[in-house]
Parts: C-alpha cells; structure tokens; sequence
C-alpha cells in the first residue's frame, strides 16, 4: 500500500502543534526520535510526521510537488539520521 499525499483524507498542516491549535500525538524514529520523515532520500521528496493512527501529517502540503515519489509505509526515510524502515517500527514521540 503506497499513501498519496493528494489522496489523504485528513492531511493537516503542523504549526507548533498544528493550525487547529490541538495536541496532536505522534510517532518517532525509533533510533534518533525525531519526528519528521521523508519519502525518499534524493531527488523531490515529502517531508511528514506521522500521527499515533499511522496516518501522514504533510510538513508543507503547498509545496509538494506531484513529482515526488508518494509516501511508502514499507519505506519510510528520518529526516534527522540514517535509519529507513516500514512503519511498524515506529516508536511513540517523547516530545
């Protein structure tokens, strides 16, 4: 399963929490904990957060391009260290 920013059905845009002014729990790379992700390592890319029901939170829905490679569970990228793996191995945020 491949997960299309424009077919999202609840993409939110984070400012601090987010626009709405809610609390928002989110998922973390399991080696360094950081919260943002990528969906690919060159090129065009996605940057997101992962909220707690495993749904992408874009960082930037305006400047997404339709070139980037859609997000892939199976491949997800930090976007604060080296790791890369599936969204399973995601950890609860400690922020």
């Amino acid at each position: 399963m491949r997960i299309y920013p424009s077919n999202c059905s609840r993409t939110q845009t984070l400012k601090n929490n987010n626009h709405w002014g809610l609390v928002m729990d989110l998922l973390a790379c399991p080696m360094c904990g950081s919260e943002l992700f990528l969906s690919t390592r060159a090129g065009e890319r996605i940057v997101f957060k992962m909220d707690a029901e495993r749904r992408p939170v874009l960082m930037h829905p305006e400047h997404s391009s339709m070139g980037a490679p859609p997000i892939n569970p199976q491949a997800l990228f930090c976007g604060a260290c080296s790791w890369q793996g599936s969204i399973e191995a995601l950890v609860e945020s400690r922020q």
